[in-house]
C-alpha cells in the first residue's frame, strides 16, 4: 500500500524494489528525449548501483515520471543531486535527489553521448562557479 503522505517517494522507492529484479518496462511519452527516445518507444529499467554521465535514468519528479541524461553529481546545501537534463532540452532540469531515482533505462550508451552529457555538466559547473565569483568579489 502506498502511503498518502509522501506518494512521490513511497512509489519511487516501490517501483525500485520491482526493478531490482529482471526490471520493468515504460512506454515514453513526450520529445524531450528525441532522437534517442521518442513517444511511444519502449524502455527497460533496471537497477543501478552506479550512474555515469551519459546514462539514463528514470526517476520521479513532483508532477510525473522522467528518463533524462544524466550529466553528472554536485553538492549544494551539503546534498548530492543529479544533473539531468533532456537531450532536445537547452536547459538541465531543476536539481534531482538521489532517493528520487527508480533505475537506468536499458541499452548501450555512446562514447559521444557520454563525453556530451560530461561537455554540458562541465559548462553547468563553469556558469555556477562564475556566478558565485561575481558575487563574491562584490
Amino acid at each position: 500500500m502506498v502511503s498518502s503522505r509522501r506518494p512521490a517517494a513511497d512509489l519511487a522507492s516501490a517501483l525500485r524494489l520491482f526493478i531490482e529484479g529482471e526490471g520493468l518496462r515504460f512506454r515514453v511519452r513526450g520529445r524531450s528525449m528525441e532522437p534517442a527516445l521518442g513517444t511511444g518507444d519502449m524502455v527497460r529499467v533496471t537497477a543501478a548501483r552506479l550512474l555515469l554521465p551519459g546514462d539514463l535514468v528514470l526517476y520521479r519528479s513532483p508532477e510525473a515520471f522522467v528518463v533524462h541524461r544524466l550529466l553528472g553529481w554536485y553538492r549544494s546545501g551539503g546534498r548530492p543531486w543529479l544533473l539531468t537534463q533532456g537531450d532536445a532540452v537547452r536547459t538541465p532540469d531543476f536539481r534531482v535527489s538521489p532517493t528520487d531515482v527508480v533505475g537506468r533505462v536499458g541499452g548501450t550508451v555512446s562514447l559521444y553521448d557520454r563525453l556530451a552529457a560530461l561537455a554540458r555538466f562541465v559548462a553547468f559547473a563553469w556558469r555556477r562557479t562564475r556566478q558565485r565569483l561575481q558575487v563574491a568579489l562584490r
